[in-house]
């Protein structure tokens, strides 16, 4: 791959064989459990960023996906003049959808918020893609979890009083 510039704290890059873009998020290897990512990859649905690879180093861990450019659900409600019930309506089906198809794979997101929903591209009809599955995690058994995390102003209230499963999501 070929590196051609950086979105946010990620490298967009392009196939040399397609030339089309990827997104390269590098995560340290100490915070992450690998076999958590690697359940990511068998993530497909209409409304995920698509995992395409993992590598690695020692120190290191390189996640490949789509590289979205459509920009983030907040910065796309205050562009617009005129965000009616209807499109809203649309938004949201995307959103659960995406996150029904996480829980089913007992999988918990943690982190929803606007910043994190992406249109694929910068036009009308667009689909809404959940990012960043930094927090993500696996609910194997629909296990209650006590680990505070996501960013505070969209945290659940369950969450911040430290008891609670995948439905911390909606």
């Amino acid at each position: 791959m070929t590196n051609i510039g950086i979105y946010k704290e990620s490298y967009i890059c392009a196939r040399r064989d397609t030339g089309i873009a990827r997104l390269v998020d590098i995560r340290d290897r100490r915070k992450e459990e690998e076999k958590d990512l690697y359940t990511l990859l068998t993530m497909d649905h209409p409304n995920i960023n698509k995992f395409y690879e993992i590598y690695g180093d020692s120190k290191r861990l390189y996640l490949v996906t789509e590289f979205l450019t459509g920009g983030d659900l907040f910065d796309h409600t205050t562009e617009v003049e005129h965000f009616t019930e209807h499109d809203a309506a649309l938004i949201m089906k995307q959103v659960l959808s995406a996150v029904a198809h996480c829980h089913s794979k007992d999988i918990v997101h943690r982190n929803i918020k606007p910043q994190n929903l992406i249109f694929e591209a910068k036009r009308e009809s667009a689909m809404i893609k959940l990012v960043d599955f930094t927090f993500a995690g696996l609910f194997r058994e629909k296990r209650i979890s006590e680990v505070s995390m996501g960013t505070i102003y969209y945290m659940a209230p369950e969450v911040l009083q430290g008891l609670y499963n995948e439905k911390c999501d909606v």
